[in-house]
């Protein structure tokens, strides 16, 4: 099914997005490779240029938290996905919140999910380990703070909130 198929069916809830921005004046009604002329020679490797760009920002990581707040301060249980332990790391220690990735015992993992699940916590950070096989219902705020531009895995992250719940109209990504 198609989401909008599936919201219609009654299966997932209407999902509604928005990209967050800093450092620009005007938003950007359009996404292309060369607007992001990046000299790769610069940072040696991928992992670097990750590291500087994602996990280090600064102003990166503040649009990131605030929006997470944002979603929880209007009622959201909201989902912060990360695709590295030490930005997860930053982010939970930041947010004042559980963080839950691979290294963590299940223990933990099921602490953090019930936490959101039963609203004692009404934001948790978790790393891919969450990508599939999680089913939290109640979600409706969801931040993608990792990199990536692999469009099924975007499509599944979504679908940890996109299921439908008691109370629940949409899921705001």
């Amino acid at each position: 099914l198609s989401p909008e198929d599936a919201a219609q069916a009654g299966t997932s809830v209407p999902t509604s997005g928005t990209m967050l921005q800093w450092n620009k004046e005007e938003p950007r009604t359009s996404w292309a490779a060369e607007d992001f002329d990046i000299d790769d020679g610069l940072h040696g490797n991928y992992a670097e240029l990750y590291r500087k760009a994602v996990i280090e920002n600064a102003p990166r990581n503040a649009a990131v938290i605030d929006a997470a707040q944002a979603l929880a301060h209007a009622g959201r249980p909201t989902l912060v996905l990360v695709t590295s332990i030490p930005h997860g790391t930053a982010l939970a220690r930041e947010l004042g919140v559980p963080f839950a990735h691979g290294s963590s015992d299940m223990a933990t993992r099921k602490n953090a999910l019930q936490a959101l699940r039963d609203g004692s916590e009404r934001i948790i950070v978790a790393s891919t380990i969450f990508d599939q096989g999680i089913d939290v219902p109640e979600l409706s705020g969801l931040v993608i703070a990792g990199g990536g531009k692999a469009h099924h895995t975007v499509v599944q992250r979504v679908g940890r909130g996109s299921r439908t719940a008691k109370g629940k109209s949409r899921l705001e990504v």
